[in-house]
């Protein structure tokens, strides 16, 4: 028998050859998931990558981007940093940049940011100069008093999950969104590759005689289905509850990618998630009849965020639909002699503007509560007031800080017995949200 051996220094080169291979492997996993909204998971694979090769120009600009969309400002302005300085960069990076920097409170180093961009923009320079003008005011805002003290509230929040959005029901009852997860039929919730969490579920918490909260529960899957179901609100009686859900359409026309904000992609995928309203009726105890609002078209926009007013004849809601003026706008809907919703109307220009205006959110005396992006604001998303009604509103207010963070901040709700607020903060440098309280009043803490 003739033995052979291969020389050991051929044996080290074809094992060397295995690495390019595999690192070529998870990058085209990891531009895949990209591609497909899954940010969380291409991150995991990004990260793979980087640990063995310095990152190119597209893979360094697409880890920024998200770690962005997924709402880590601190990992997200670390990125920019490095994809600002490096050579052939789009110049929309430095507005990116400007904003994480912004976002987690650095507003004297975004604006030098926002400065550059214009520079290298022109044509963007009014709006830049309006950004930079905003972080002065956002410095003016923070060296005032604060108007709040801000409290984590644990029995409505659960640690490494977002809770938000929180809306009054019944007389001592809200309902709230999360993404803690539920289990269904003894299996684990299913997680949401954008987020590398579970998909958006509405829950509901009790309030005892002392003014304490108790374990929420899940609503029932016939409200719950297996896709996002979030930003509810309900009749004051309780026997009516209006909700957003998520649905995979193809992509067709304008696209808006996350199925939470609105978020723009430019990448031509074949589906897109957009936005519907439902209702339930309440009968016996238990949730039926889901019916679709009249003005959904999901084939062409969005439809989200649910708000009834007061005495349930007005229906606020937020839409992409053709006549807004902006990436989103709130609209409104009357209720008509026989029940039904009336033609949807912008609710006019004080309100939106040519950003994002969203969770929208009307007190017992008619005053008019959004987010928006929009508005002179501290970063991302902002809390706003404003006086009158319908499509004839005054006086938009920024509700101050810490009211309002560098973040994200939206879902504000006030209660008419104790006075009592819930809104959505996003603070610091995590990403799930915490409901919490500040004294007599009570707001989800996003971070």
């Amino acid at each position: 028998m003739n033995f052979r051996y291969t020389p050991l220094y051929i044996i080290a080169a074809a094992m060397l050859g295995f690495a390019p291979l595999a690192q070529s492997q998870s990058l085209r996993k990891a531009n895949r998931l990209y591609d497909n909204y899954q940010y969380a998971l291409a991150l995991q694979e990004y990260q793979e990558v980087i640990q063995k090769k310095q990152p190119d120009l597209a893979t360094a600009e697409r880890i920024a981007t998200s770690y962005r969309l997924t709402r880590q400002s601190q990992a997200s302005e670390n990125w920019y940093g490095k994809v600002v300085a490096m050579e052939g960069r789009d110049p929309i990076n430095l507005y990116h940049y400007a904003e994480a920097l912004r976002s987690n409170g650095k507003y004297k180093e975004a604006k030098e940011q926002y400065m550059q961009w214009a520079e290298e923009v022109p044509e963007q320079a009014e709006r830049a100069q309006a950004l930079m003008e905003a972080t002065d005011q956002a410095l003016r805002w923070m060296g005032q008093p604060a108007v709040a003290e801000v409290k984590t509230l644990p029995a409505l929040s659960t640690a490494g999950f977002a809770d938000f959005s929180p809306m009054p029901y019944g007389n001592n009852s809200l309902v709230f969104t999360s993404d803690r997860g539920v289990s269904k039929a003894g299996k684990e919730a299913k997680i949401y590759g954008w987020t590398g969490r579970p998909y958006l579920q509405l829950f509901m918490a009790q309030q005892n005689g002392q003014g304490e909260w108790g374990s929420p529960e899940a609503l029932q899957d016939v409200i719950n289905e297996d896709y996002h179901n979030a930003t509810a609100s309900a009749a004051k009686e309780g026997d009516k509850l209006y909700f957003t859900r998520t649905k995979s359409v193809p992509a067709l026309g304008n696209v808006n990618a996350d199925p939470t904000s609105w978020i723009k992609k430019d990448i031509n995928t074949n589906q897109v998630n957009r936005l519907e309203i439902y209702s339930a009726e309440k009968q016996g105890g238990s949730w039926s009849n889901i019916q679709p609002f009249a003005y959904n078209k999901v084939e062409e926009y969005s439809v989200g965020h649910p708000a009834l007013s007061p005495d349930g004849q007005v229906l606020y809601f937020v839409s992409d639909m053709p006549g807004s003026r902006g990436d989103t706008d709130i609209f409104y809907s009357t209720r008509q002699a026989d029940g039904s919703w009336g033609e949807p109307i912008n609710a006019g220009t004080t309100v939106n503007t040519t950003g994002r205006e969203s969770f929208p959110y009307v007190d017992a005396n008619g005053k008019l509560y959004f987010a928006s992006d929009g508005h002179v604001g501290m970063g991302g998303m902002d809390i706003f007031s404003a006086e009158g009604n319908l499509g004839q509103w005054r006086a938009v207010k920024n509700l101050g800080y810490p009211l309002n963070s560098p973040k994200n901040d939206f879902g504000i709700m006030f209660t008419e017995a104790v006075s009592e607020v819930f809104y959505h903060l996003t603070a610091t440098h995590k990403t799930e949200q915490k409901i919490s309280t500040h004294l007599q009043c009570y707001k989800s803490l996003s971070y």
